[in-house]
């Protein structure tokens, strides 16, 4: 399913008149619904904030002690 929610959030957040995309990526989507089922749907959603906050834990623990300035 990423590949096709990242085209979706590609098209959905391109800035035409600038040729540019704004954001920084990651997947979207707007009345969605996984198998015509919305308990499906709530795990699908459950399972990419884990999985976010999963990577986010990662990202954050490896950056901490980087230097930063104004």
């Amino acid at each position: 399913m990423y590949t096709k929610l990242k085209i979706d959030c590609d098209k959905y957040f391109y800035i035409t008149h600038r040729k540019e995309h704004r954001g920084i990526g990651g997947i979207f989507f707007d009345d969605f619904i996984v198998n015509n089922s919305w308990e499906q749907t709530f795990k699908f959603v459950e399972k990419a904030g884990i999985a976010t906050l999963n990577a986010y834990k990662i990202i954050v623990t490896r950056r901490k002690d980087t230097e930063y300035n104004e």
